[in-house]
């Protein structure tokens, strides 16, 4: 028989407090799964990444970029009409702009809310790209990423969202 969700969380607590009342005191570090056991590390580790791949941008480094993102990873930006995944031929049109391109991106006000192997990054990001043709974008913009652990890589970006901000 398989007991709902909350009845099994409720056990696992009660075995808890009756094994440190008995003197066996809370279940080893090892035992928790790895989300519970390190999220401030894990956060410091995404927010560590979410800067690198952010130089990286500006640097155009695209090995590293290529290295920080999930096989699939999806698009939505403010100038672009559909989310888009790489790669895909909206991805291949826009690489050659951003190769061409002056990026002096700056990240203002990063936080990152671990939900187990999954980091969310928030945080404004100020300066811009001057683009090829000249002209610059730099208005200050709202952005969301979302970072996936994967065992074989660590921290990947999974999805990247970033919409123009604007004061009501």
């Amino acid at each position: 028989m398989r007991l709902p969700r909350a009845v099994s969380i409720l056990l696992s607590t009660m075995v808890s407090l009756v094994s440190a009342s008995c003197g066996q005191g809370p279940a080893s570090e090892g035992d928790k799964p790895r989300a519970a056991r390190h999220v401030a590390a894990d956060r410091a580790a995404v927010e560590e990444v979410v800067r690198s791949h952010w130089k990286a941008i500006n640097t155009l480094d695209t090995a590293t970029i290529t290295a920080q993102h999930t096989n699939d990873i999806s698009i939505l930006m403010t100038e672009i009409p559909a989310r888009f995944t790489v790669p895909s031929p909206t991805a291949d049109s826009l690489f050659p702009i951003l190769l061409a391109s002056k990026p002096h991106y700056v990240i203002e006000d990063l936080q990152v809310q671990m939900l187990g192997d999954v980091g969310v990054a928030s945080f404004f990001m100020s300066g811009g790209v001057v683009l090829p043709n000249g002209k610059a974008d730099d208005r200050r913009r709202r952005v969301t990423e979302v970072w996936v652990w994967q065992a074989d890589g660590g921290w990947k970006e999974a999805h990247h969202h970033d919409s123009v901000f604007s004061s009501l």
